[in-house]
């Protein structure tokens, strides 16, 4: 899939702002040329990061509870979700520690 309208199907599914976007998009950009060194994530997975890891990652954002403070990711490797939920929970203004 076209990598607009994977960004675009994320915006839908997540009603994000577009500084998020954008800061996802700059977390894109880094992961990419670090995965050129470090393999990050399967080469074949980069042309479909925004649905296979962003999407993923941020499909678990629901289930925080509004008490929660702090969500620890464990072996997060490249970020995921860890990263993806710090961004996004920072649009949805929940307070959260990752």
């Amino acid at each position: 899939m076209d990598r607009n309208k994977q960004i675009d199907t994320f915006y839908r599914f997540t009603r994000v702002s577009r500084e998020t976007i954008t800061s996802l998009i700059k977390y894109e950009e880094t992961l990419i040329e670090a995965n050129k060194t470090l393999n990050l994530i399967g080469s074949s997975t980069i042309k479909n990061i925004w649905n296979r890891h962003f999407l993923d990652s941020v499909q678990v954002i629901d289930f925080i509870e509004e008490n929660d403070k702090i969500l620890m990711d464990l072996g997060s490797g490249a970020g995921f979700p860890g990263l993806v939920l710090a961004i996004t929970s920072k649009d949805r203004k929940i307070p959260l520690k990752i």
